[in-house]
């Protein structure tokens, strides 16, 4: 292992405690963390010089987390404008997809014309679609004073752009925008592949254009942080960036004092992500240690740049890209060295430096995450330079225009991305598979006995491995997708129906492959709501579908995207008759409503009966009373109980069609659901209620009576 030499521990033992100055100052009530500051730093004084200094330190740190705590006060207490107004505005933030809308951050400069330097505000509205970072505009905008978070910043008010008009911004900001719309163009003659939106994200750290699903493969095989520009990209920069400067400059000294405004531009093309400032403030104390002929090693510039950085801004330890980034870059300054004269460099030392970096991030990973991946040092190793060839070619095909270039870039991309589909199934660790994991790695390393190794590593494996578990059919699972409905029945030939898609695109694809559902013959989506429909989008293009049946009005709501997916996929799509029957052998489908045209679109929603094995399976929507007392009984032995169990179903019409089994779909929520009188009443007339927010997946074989959840 490659470990810091004792003053460069000074370094780290200061960003250590910046880190937990800045902690105490966001995290406890302002009297407590000067409290608690001052009892630190008296203590650490009084135990010798060389410890006063870390006093300091965290004095300072707490002081950055109190002035924190103060400005999110001060947003709190933003006297904003209420209604309609005129405002100046820096724009801060590219646009970003919101729940309702796309957004951007801006600080206001004026208000009608009178300067005013408020805290930062949110805007939404069809005019941010052409906003970009560091643009000044004049905007007409309609004020609410609704204060928040957004990507970890706090702010003060809500601005709806109903107009603006562009001014000039400055010049580093023009001209990174500039760089950033070339290599757009560069890439747009391929944005239909996936392999182009990944070649972005190297190259400008923009994912906007990369598929969730694509997103979450990524993820699942700890390949994400490609895509969260960092340390490489930033010496792939700062070497191109020297190299057109080579035939000007001669001077190891002006070269670096260039590289530092070539860094400062780089931040600038990036958009300021935590991960990507982190790297190049780190690359800056290297550089002025050259110019100024104090060497500075990468330990020593780790440990200033995170002190520096949560000084000047103690959100960032609450940022995961900021904490991945320094943690990784820890795990690989520590592993490199590691093996050396044991084998091919390339292979042996790009291993070690994956394991000792995925060693030092897999805290956080378990923390936000939940999850590890278990084989992610291999996949890096065959991962890593792939994406260094696709960033290179790619980006000087991009830079210089070279379409051959950028075509290679694209296409080495795109087997970057196969690689993450194929790495994403693999094994991954909880909180117990990764202590047994640590276990294994302190008795090979300490205490060299392979018995223990081979034990742990078998245990380890038993409780890590996880892949596709096909359910034979006959079979319904209704699938536990939060607040909304999604169930797949399995026929005993392997045929599959799926009854609406849940509001997660990424999580119905990760429940069809944990099952391993790989085409869906028929889809019925109930009503045009977003928790029943909006998951499909997901499965469109990345699992063979045969036909979809859906409500009426298809063009409205959320239903509209997925709509305009399905036709650019040339997949069938109808409105099923009532009455109309889909068969294959064990499974009959029959449509028994809506009945006629409802006001209310929880109403119209298409409701199905399904046959097969010994059940008969009611799949209702969210029909509510009015269409409720239109339908009949039905005799179904299992009721999927509609509208999450909310208080709009007719009591007489559940009671005449609940079942063996009732399974209610619902996950946490505001609006009450499901109602206390609908499980009771389902519970008093003898039917086994699930719930699928309690129950997880609920597995029912159509062959068996339903006796369990």
């Amino acid at each position: 292992m490659s470990w810091p030499d004792p003053t460069s521990r000074w370094f780290l033992w200061a960003a250590v405690l910046s880190t937990v100055g800045a902690s105490v100052g966001l995290l406890a009530a302002p009297q407590v963390a000067g409290a608690v500051v001052l009892a630190i730093g008296i203590a650490l004084v009084s135990l010798g010089g060389k410890w006063r200094p870390l006093a300091l330190i965290l004095v300072l740190g707490s002081f950055s987390g109190l002035g924190a705590v103060r400005s999110d006060q001060r947003v709190l207490a933003a006297d904003l404008p209420e209604g309609r107004t005129v405002l100046s505005l820096t724009v801060r933030t590219d646009p970003r997809s919101g729940a309702r809308d796309e957004y951007v951050l801006v600080s206001p400069t004026a208000i009608d014309g009178v300067a005013w330097s408020g805290p930062m505000l949110l805007a939404g509205g069809p005019e941010v679609h052409h906003l970009s970072s560091g643009e000044r505009i004049t905007a007409t905008v309609v004020v609410s004073h609704t204060p928040g978070m957004a990507r970890g910043r706090p702010y003060a008010g809500v601005l709806q752009l109903r107009e603006a008009t562009s001014e000039s911004g400055p010049v580093g900001q023009l001209a990174a925008n500039a760089v950033r719309s070339h290599i757009g163009r560069s890439l747009e003659p391929y944005e239909e592949r996936q392999g182009s939106a990944l070649l972005a994200g190297f190259l400008i750290g923009d994912t906007s254009g990369i598929s969730l699903v694509r997103l979450d493969e990524l993820r699942a095989a700890g390949l994400t942080h490609f895509v969260a520009v960092s340390g490489s990209n930033v010496a792939l920069f700062l070497l191109l960036w020297w190299w057109l400067l080579a035939p000007l400059v001669r001077s190891g000294r002006l070269r670096a004092l260039l590289g530092l405004f070539g860094l400062m531009l780089f931040v600038t093309i990036t958009r300021a992500e935590p991960s990507v400032v982190r790297a190049s403030v780190m690359a800056a104390f290297v550089l002025v240690g050259r110019a100024v002929g104090l060497p500075i090693s990468a330990w020593r510039a780790l440990g200033l740049a995170v002190t520096v950085l949560v000084l000047f801004d103690a959100h960032l330890i609450g940022s995961v890209g900021f904490q991945l980034s320094a943690a990784a870059t820890a795990g690989v300054l520590a592993g490199s060295g590691v093996g050396r004269g044991r084998g091919p460099a390339w292979l042996v030392g790009g291993l070690a430096t994956s394991v000792s970096a995925q060693l030092a991030v897999a805290p956080f990973l378990l923390w936000h995450f939940g999850e590890i991946p278990l084989l992610s040092p291999l996949t890096n190793l065959v991962a890593a330079p792939l994406v260094l060839v696709s960033t290179s070619v790619g980006g000087i095909g991009a830079l210089g225009g070279i379409d051959p270039l950028v075509r290679f870039g694209v296409g080495v991309g795109e087997m970057v991305l196969w690689v993450a589909s194929k790495a994403a199934g693999l094994p991954v660790m909880g909180w117990m598979g990764t202590g047994v994991v640590l276990m294994i790695g302190y008795a090979a390393t300490f205490r060299r006995t392979r018995r223990w190794v081979v034990t742990g590593a078998f245990v380890g494996l038993v409780l890590t491995v996880r892949g596709p578990a096909p359910v034979e059919g006959p079979a319904v699972i209704f699938f536990d997708v939060g607040q909304g409905d999604s169930a797949i029945v399995i026929g005993p030939n392997g045929e599959t129906v799926l009854f609406d898609s849940g509001p997660d695109p990424v999580m119905l694809v990760r429940k069809l492959r944990e099952y391993g559902v790989d085409r869906l013959d028929l889809v019925v989506l109930s009503h045009r709501h977003l928790d029943h429909v909006g998951g499909l989008l997901g499965a469109i293009g990345e699992i063979p579908i045969g036909e979809v049946w859906h409500a009426q009005r298809s063009d409205e709501g959320a239903f509209g995207p997925v709509k305009l997916a399905l036709d650019a996929h040339d997949i069938s799509r109808r409105t099923p008759s009532v009455g109309e029957i889909w068969r294959v052998k064990g499974i009959q489908i029959t449509v028994l409503g809506p009945l006629r045209h409802y006001a209310n679109p929880n109403d119209e929603s298409v409701v199905a009966l399904v046959e097969s094995g010994s059940h008969r399976i009611l799949f209702s929507g969210d029909v509510e009373v009015i269409a409720q007392r239109e339908l009949g009984a039905y005799g179904a032995t299992i009721l999927k109980v509609p509208h999450q169990g909310a208080a709009t179903s007719d009591r007489d019409w559940l009671l005449a069609n609940v079942g063996q089994m009732s399974v209610v779909p619902v996950g946490a929520n505001t609006y009450g659901h499901p109602a206390d009188w609908v499980i009771e009443l389902l519970q008093a007339s003898g039917s086994l209620v699930c719930r699928t927010d309690e129950d997880g997946d609920i597995v029912v074989d159509l062959e068996s009576p339903a006796s369990s959840c």
